[in-house]
């Protein structure tokens, strides 16, 4: 474990600075359209791209203090930048956040207990906190990795017909839980809803590595705050393709999702505009090699297909 959480205060490569021995920042980083979130940069040897995925905490913020549990924030933070990290093909170097320092110490150590259990989970070191003062322990943070460049899941290859597959999860992701709130409130359940909201994310960053080292997967995206259907809209757009997702249903929903669709009376189309719908990150990958990918990744659906053009359709009729 001490291995796991050492801190990191200097990594020798070019156009990255260390300054103060434990604050770093990074020049002539670009961001990647066919990458949703990431940023890359040449890691100065020609055959790799050091890549950087930045986050703060998010509106789920508002669930965690209704609830007095700041640990899952920390640990939502994390994960978020590692998923969302991995989609680009990187292996995670370190994570570095900031000091957090507010002005309620349960709420600190609750934040920090979070990220140090998803760098555990997540196999990746810590840097330590920047020193800059956050309000209410108000966190954010970036990961840092490295990828060769022939393993960067760029999206090149996709075509018509590539299955898209969703790896699941329990927990929520969304910009929508203020109304959430509201709905279970307005209904007497805010304890069940808000407990299901807080559920931790799953880490698949072992999973997404391993699929890019056996060459299954061609690109992928991480369901951090948006639903699922700008997500695959982002990742597929710079390619010019669009994507037709199964009903939901066809793969397993949360039960607080189903009673949010029934509570607040969505469309499919609503709900996976605004949540992540029981999947924590999406994959491309060639239809020949779908129900390889299927049986490879333990909780791993098949819930759309790559289309030619542009946009997102919803078919009903598959399940």
């Amino acid at each position: 474990m001490a291995a796991q959480l050492s801190c990191i205060a200097y990594i020798a490569r070019p156009r990255i600075l260390a300054t103060g021995g434990d604050a770093w920042r990074l020049q002539s980083v670009a961001a990647c359209p066919s990458i949703p979130g990431v940023s890359l940069l040449d890691a100065g040897d020609g055959s790799s791209f050091l890549v950087t995925r930045a986050v703060g905490t998010t509106s789920k913020l508002l669930v965690a203090r209704e609830m007095r549990n700041l640990e899952v924030i920390g640990y939502d933070l994390v994960a978020s930048a590692l998923n969302g990290l991995v989609a680009s093909g990187a292996k995670p170097s370190f994570f570095s956040h900031t000091d957090a320092l507010g002005d309620n110490e349960r709420e600190m150590d609750e934040l920090l207990s979070g990220v140090t259990s998803a760098c555990i989970a997540g196999n990746c070191p810590i840097n330590r906190g920047s020193g800059k003062k956050t309000p209410r322990g108000v966190l954010a943070g970036m990961a840092l990795g490295e990828v060769r460049k022939e393993l960067l899941l760029d999206g090149r290859g996709i075509q018509d017909g590539d299955w898209l597959i969703g790896l699941e999860t329990q927990a929520l992701h969304s910009q929508k839980f203020g109304s959430v709130l509201s709905l279970a409130k307005e209904h007497g359940r805010l304890k069940s809803v808000g407990k299901a909201i807080l559920t931790l994310p799953r880490i698949y960053v072992s999973t997404v590595l391993d699929l890019i080292a056996k060459k299954k997967i061609k690109a992928a995206a991480h369901f951090s705050s948006a639903g699922i259907t700008d997500a695959i809209a982002k990742l597929l757009g710079p390619r010019e393709f669009g994507a037709s997702i199964r009903r939901l249903g066809s793969w397993p929903l949360p039960p607080v999702l189903v009673w949010i669709k029934e509570a607040g009376d969505l469309s499919d189309e609503e709900m996976l505009a605004a949540f992540n719908v029981g999947l924590e990150m999406v994959l491309v990958c060639d239809s020949a090699r779908g129900y390889e990918v299927l049986d490879l990744v333990r909780g791993a659906h098949h819930i759309g297909s790559v289309i030619a053009g542009s946009g997102i359709i919803i078919d009903k009729l598959l399940n």
